[in-house]
């Protein structure tokens, strides 16, 4: 086809067909533009709520939690200040579930009488453990056996501490009776327990420790007012 015969072509066809052709390419576009429309309008509107929204407002939830319980522990400790030696004393006492009483029976057992003072607790149903207080002596034994051992890794250490430390308080367990005359009844002591399941050598650590609370908050400062 020449150019000119180009330029004379009408610009659309108006055919009957070419005139529906032609209103239906104006009525896509025209819808197209509707929709660009709407997306403007709920991009104007800003995004809805995101599963990162409800993340961030959570850990600002946790992260209030968490401040109030400072600010409980804080105020509950600078009450604390503001008692008498003796008022503190006996409010420890008392959120440790310890009464005057029993207090005062164990600070004359170690204090006046000069001797250990003895506890059971349960480790089953039917079996309980009894510990004593422990004395210089096992205090040393612990030391010359670190220096002796000397372990080289946290949880190696950590182990012998809580063997030597059970071994120097326990006084029975379950019928068992256990020799505490002289160090060699001891290191009997300190062999048995390096047998022991250890579910069970747990459990034993757990209970010295309950008792050895106890009694550090018998001691605590304090005592001396009261007692």
């Amino acid at each position: 086809m020449k150019s000119e015969d180009l330029l004379n072509q009408p610009l659309f066809d108006d055919s009957p067909e070419g005139v529906e052709s032609a209103n239906a390419l104006e009525a896509f576009l025209e819808e197209g533009n509707t929709d660009e429309s709407a997306d403007a309008a709920d991009t104007d509107q800003g995004p809805g709520p995101s599963p990162f929204d409800d993340h961030v407002a959570a850990k600002k939830e946790v992260k209030k939690d968490t401040l109030e319980l400072q600010l409980d522990e804080a105020q509950a400790q600078l009450d604390l200040t503001m008692l008498t030696p003796e008022e503190r004393y006996k409010k420890q006492l008392e959120k440790a579930e310890i009464t005057l009483q029993e207090a005062q029976k164990i600070i004359d057992c170690v204090m006046i009488q000069m001797r250990p003072w003895r506890e059971s607790y349960k480790v089953g149903k039917n079996t309980r453990v009894t510990f004593q207080t422990r004395m210089p002596a096992d205090t040393e034994r612990l030391h010359r056996a670190m220096e002796d051992l000397d372990p080289k890794f946290a949880t190696t250490r950590d182990y012998e501490n809580a063997r030597y430390n059970l071994a120097a308080s326990v006084v029975r367990y379950g019928s068992r009776e256990f020799e505490r005359e002289t160090e060699e009844d001891i290191g009997a002591i300190v062999e048995w327990l390096r047998h022991v399941p250890n579910p069970l050598f747990t459990i034993l650590t757990k209970r010295l420790w309950e008792f050895d609370r106890k009694i550090d908050i018998i001691f605590q400062d304090g005592y001396t007012e009261n007692f």
